[in-house]
């Protein structure tokens, strides 16, 4: 498969908690900070698809990460580049991902898109998982959100920053970082 005839995107989930994550923080020696945390079962999702080449990010919220959610994901990613370019996806192995692909073969579904599985356990062979990292760093470590749609509304807004060509992600998903 010759690569320069595809998008190549890279794909994979998360999810953003309510409750607070603490990194590394200044204070006054011999007292511990106090710090207010939200619901940790309380969560906001995303599918995102990276495309290395360009920085372009494409995500998409879920409630569910079932197949028939993931199916929906890659649809608006088909959306987003043009249903008349060759799409090579490339992800993680969970179940619902190979549920997803035989669904969308069994059914004739987006013929444009291909799909290349990485090894299992191979999460640093994906680039979009920097993305997750430098997502958490910029916006949401050492945050309080009072309630999901706060989280939702600053990831939603950081997010749609990358839905354009650019060298922040560019650089980050093909340099070792």
């Amino acid at each position: 498969m010759d690569s320069g005839e595809y998008v190549v995107l890279y794909e994979d989930e998360v999810s953003f908690y309510l409750a607070s994550t603490i990194t590394r923080k200044w204070a006054k020696k011999g007292v511990q900070p106090i710090v207010k945390s939200g619901e940790y079962k309380k969560r906001v999702g995303y599918f995102g698809f990276v495309e290395p080449a360009s920085g372009k990010l494409v995500t998409v919220e879920f409630k569910s990460s079932e197949h028939r959610t993931f199916i929906k994901a890659i649809e608006t990613a088909v959306e987003v580049y043009g249903k008349d370019k060759k799409i090579l996806i490339i992800l993680d192995n969970v179940s619902s991902h190979h549920k997803a692909q035989k669904v969308i073969e069994c059914n004739n579904l987006l013929q444009n898109v291909t799909f290349l599985y990485l090894p299992t356990y191979s999460p640093d062979l994906n680039p979009i998982e920097r993305v997750w990292r430098i997502t958490r760093k910029e916006q949401t470590h050492n945050r309080f959100f009072s309630c999901l749609s706060e989280i939702r509304e600053t990831l939603n807004s950081y997010f749609r920053r990358f839905l354009v060509d650019n060298s922040k992600l560019k650089t980050l998903c093909t340099t070792d970082n």
